[in-house]
């Protein structure tokens, strides 16, 4: 979101979060993550266009495009949820024809923009 921030200066973008320490943190010299380059660019838009909070309504009904970002699960993780709910037990490479076919399944796409996806609810 940083980087979109730096690239897109007129673009307002803000990242929510329900734990208040871990926005405090974003919101400090001290970022919660460590990637190459990242503290410049969130200090160079910080304040300007980058905006972190917790007041999560607020922000989603003035946004018009919005990403959500979940933990990444870990393969065994994604293999247990896939075979439990479509009780795939018979072979070691259904996982991945599955994963394909249900986030296709799971997207609407109008031509123009996506308007719901979903992978695990």
């Amino acid at each position: 979101m940083a980087v979109i921030a730096k690239k897109c200066p007129r673009i307002r973008v803000a990242v929510v979060d329900i734990s208040t320490s871990q926005i405090d943190a974003w919101n400090s010299k001290d970022l919660p993550i460590y990637e190459p380059g990242l503290q410049e660019v969130v200090e160079e838009t910080r304040g300007k266009n980058l905006f972190f909070s917790v007041d999560i309504d607020a922000e989603v009904a003035a946004a018009d495009l919005i990403f959500v970002s979940v933990n990444t699960p870990t393969k065994l993780t994604v293999r247990a949820i896939f075979e439990k709910a479509l009780g795939r037990h018979d072979r070691e490479d259904s996982l991945p024809n599955v994963l394909g076919q249900t986030l296709n399944s799971m997207s609407t796409y109008d031509g123009d923009n996506v308007l719901y996806t979903t992978c695990f609810n």
